[in-house]
C-alpha cells in the first residue's frame, strides 16, 4: 500500500506502520522539511515493507529517532544525568512520584500502564535533554491517530478500529507534564519541553443517569436481594461503586438509623501493590488463583472527606435487617467455609463481591427489563443520579449534598454531577414569560384606562368620590 505524504505548515509527514523488537506493529510519524527527501523516505519505506524485510525497517526508525532526538553527547559524561535517555529516567520518576503524592495502587499501576503502552514506545531511546517542543508536538499528533486496543479492536478491520480519545490524550499529557517539569530539575535537561497550551483538546464525556421516576421502577422491579440493596444504598446515601460493596456490616447502627463509610473494596495490580506503601490498606484478601496478577483489597475511600456517616431511613433499615438475618443464616449453612469479613454485600459464602462484578449484575438486569441502551447507567451513574436529585431537593445546597456524597469540592459537584434538565428549562421559561410578559399586560391595561368615563363616574356619585379622596394617602403609602 503506497505512502501518503501530507504538508503540515512547512513540513511534509506520513505515517507508517512497523514492528518493534517484540515483533509488535507500532505506528511511526516521520516529518522532512524537503518533499523530495519525504517522497525518496516513503519509497524506501515501501520497498523494505514490500520483501517483508522488517529488520532494516526498524533499524531506519530506530535511526531517525535517535537522529531527532539528538543524540550527540560528546561534552557529557556517562554518569551525567544530561546523556540519560528517556526510559532510564521516567521509570526512576514514576516510583517517586507515586510517593510523593501518596497514589493509590489502582493510580499507580495506571500510571504504569499509559507510560509503558503510550509513552515509552516513542520517548524511550530519545536523550531526555534533546527533546524540543516540537517533539512534544509530533509525539501528540502520532498518539491522536494511535488505534485503539483490547476489546474495541476485536474482530473489527483496521479502518473500523476507532482512534484513542481526548481523555486518553489528556491523561498521557497529565503524566508527561509534571515527568518533564521534575526532569528539568533533576539535571536531565536545561529546559522544559512541555507547556500547558500543549494541552490536547478535550471534551468531558458526561456519566449518564436516571430521573428519580427510573429509580424508584428499578427499586420495584429487581428481584435479587443482594442487587436490590446495592442499589438502594448508592441512590440513597450517593455511594462509590467500591464503598458500596465494601459496606462493613459491623458499622452500622440501625437503632439510630446510621453507618460508617469508611472502606471501599477495589482490585489492583499485585505489582503496583508491592511497590507502594500501604498505609491505606485495611485488608488483602486471598488470590483465587497463585499466579494471578491482581489482588481484591479493602482501602480506605477515596479522600479524607469521603469518610462520612452514612444516614438510613425506614425502608433502608428494614431492608439492611433482613440482610443481617441472611448472613447469619449463610454462616450457619457453610460453617468452616464462610469467609467473615464482616461485609454487608458479599457472596453466599463471605467472599468480597467486586465493583465490576456488581455494575455487570445492574446492566444484566437493566437488559432484561428492557431498558433502553440510551438509558442504560452503570452503578456510578447512580451516584450521579443521587446528588442531581438531592440539589433540587435542597434547592442546591451544595454544601449538604457534598456533605452527603463525600464530594471534595462545590466545583467537583456543579462540574461533574449536575446537569440542567429539560423539564427544568421548561419551568424556567414559563417563569419568564409569567414575569416578563405580565408586567406587559399589566402596563397595557392601565394605559388603556378610559380617564374621562372615571371622571363621569365620580361626577355623578359624590360619596364615591369622597372615599377615593380619603383612601389617597394610604395608596400613596403602599406604592
Amino acid at each position: 500500500m503506497a505512502i501518503s505524504i501530507k504538508q503540515r505548515g512547512k513540513k511534509y509527514t506520513f505515517t507508517f506502520y512497523y514492528k518493534d523488537e517484540n515483533g509488535i506493529n507500532r505506528q511511526q510519524y516521520e516529518a522532512y522539511s524537503n518533499l523530495d527527501k519525504a517522497d525518496e523516505r516513503a519509497k524506501m519505506i515501501e520497498f523494505l515493507k514490500w520483501k517483508n524485510d522488517d529488520k532494516t525497517l526498524l533499524q531506519l526508525v530506530n535511526e531517525y529517532n535517535a537522529n531527532k532526538a539528538g543524540t550527540k553527547t560528546k561534552h557529557y559524561s556517562k554518569n551525567d544525568n544530561m546523556c540519560k535517555t528517556f526510559s532510564e529516567f521516567i521509570w526512576a520518576w514514576a516510583q517517586r512520584h507515586a510517593h510523593k503524592v501518596r497514589m493509590k495502587p489502582s493510580s499507580y499501576a495506571g500510571l504504569k500502564r499509559n507510560i509503558r503502552n503510550h509513552i515509552e514506545p516513542y520517548f524511550g531511546k530519545m536523550i531526555v535533554s534533546k527533546i524540543t517542543p516540537e517533539t512534544i508536538e509530533d509525539f501528540f499528533f502520532q498518539l491522536s491517530q494511535k488505534k485503539c486496543r483490547g476489546a474495541k479492536s476485536y474482530k473489527k478491520s483496521e479502518d473500523q478500529i476507532p482512534t484513542l480519545k481526548g481523555s486518553s490524550l489528556m491523561k498521557v499529557f497529565n503524566i508527561i507534564r509534571p515527568a518533564f517539569r521534575d526532569a528539568e530539575t533533576w539535571g536531565y535537561t536545561k529546559r522544559n519541553p512541555i507547556s500547558s497550551d500543549q494541552a490536547p483538546a478535550y471534551k468531558y464525556a458526561k456519566r449518564k443517569f436516571w430521573k428519580k421516576e427510573q429509580v424508584q421502577h428499578a427499586l420495584e422491579k429487581i428481584n435479587d436481594p443482594v442487587l436490590h440493596l446495592a442499589v438502594h444504598l448508592a441512590f440513597m446515601c450517593n455511594m462509590r461503586p467500591g464503598e458500596v460493596v465494601g459496606t462493613d456490616a459491623e458499622g452500622i447502627d440501625l437503632a439510630n438509623k446510621y453507618f460508617q463509610i469508611s472502606q471501599a473494596l477495589q482490585r489492583v495490580e499485585t505489582e503496583a501493590l508491592e511497590e507502594l506503601a500501604q498505609d491505606d490498606i485495611i485488608r488483602i484478601f486471598p488470590k483465587k488463583k497463585p499466579d494471578a496478577k491482581t489482588v481484591m483489597i479493602l482501602k480506605k475511600p477515596k479522600t479524607e472527606k469521603s469518610e462520612r456517616k452514612g444516614f438510613l431511613n425506614m425502608k433502608l433499615c428494614e431492608e439492611i435487617e433482613k440482610r443481617l438475618q441472611q448472613i447469619e443464616q449463610d454462616k450457619r449453612y457453610y460453617g468452616k467455609d464462610y469467609h467473615d469479613y464482616g461485609l454487608l454485600l458479599c457472596f453466599p459464602n463471605g467472599d468480597p463481591i467486586e465493583p465490576r462484578t456488581m455494575d455487570k449484575r445492574f446492566k444484566k438486569w437493566q437488559k432484561s427489563d428492557g431498558v433502553s441502551a440510551e438509558d442504560v447507567i452503570d452503578m456510578q451513574g447512580l451516584r450521579k443520579s443521587a446528588t442531581m436529585y438531592k440539589l433540587r431537593l435542597t434547592n442546591y445546597d451544595v454544601q449538604v449534598v457534598g456533605g452527603e456524597g463525600g464530594q471534595t469540592s462545590a466545583t467537583t459537584i456543579l462540574d461533574h454531577y449536575d446537569e440542567v434538565l429539560e423539564e427544568d428549562r421548561r419551568k424556567l421559561s414559563i417563569q419568564v414569560e409569567n414575569d416578563f410578559y405580565g408586567r406587559l399586560k399589566q402596563k397595557r391595561v392601565t394605559e388603556d384606562f378610559d380617564l374621562r368615563r372615571l371622571f363621569k363616574e365620580l361626577v355623578e356619585q359624590p360619596d364615591l368620590a369622597k372615599k377615593l379622596y380619603a383612601c389617597l394617602p394610604v395608596l400613596q403609602k403602599a406604592t
